[in-house]
């Protein structure tokens, strides 16, 4: 009599397992070219859901800046705008973000390049 091997198929936690081993690869490409240009995966983080924070362009710009600890004054000098506009800017940002103070804008623009591999971990166990 012989006795077959029990297969994936078989056992939910193996097939979960092998789920997770087909996203890894992925999830790893995903965090090395986050980690290696943090300021462009932020930025583009930030771009990809302005919308959905009810920004404009130059509000994702500055909230960028924002979250790489940028002042008023070094905002303008970047985006050559007035420091006037740029305290503009952030106040909008803040109201928009519902936030109290820079830290916490910050904090949430960082949230969106954190909140990038789970998302991209979703949509690849949806494919599987």
């Amino acid at each position: 009599m012989t006795t077959l091997a029990p297969t994936a198929a078989d056992n939910p936690v193996e097939s979960l397992l092998h789920a997770l081993a087909g996203l890894l690869p992925a999830a790893l490409a995903h965090i090395g070219a986050a980690s290696a240009e943090p300021e462009t995966s932020l930025r583009e983080a930030v771009m990809r859901r302005r919308k959905d924070l009810g920004l404009t362009k130059r509000e994702a710009e500055v909230l960028t800046l924002i979250a790489r600890d940028f002042t008023n004054r070094e905002i303008a000098a970047q985006l050559v705008i007035s420091v006037r506009t740029a305290e503009h800017h952030v106040a909008h940002i803040l109201r928009k973000l519902g936030a109290s103070t820079r830290r916490e804008a910050a904090a949430r623009a960082r949230r969106l390049v954190d909140g990038e591999v789970p998302r991209l971990a979703l949509e690849l166990l949806r494919a599987a």
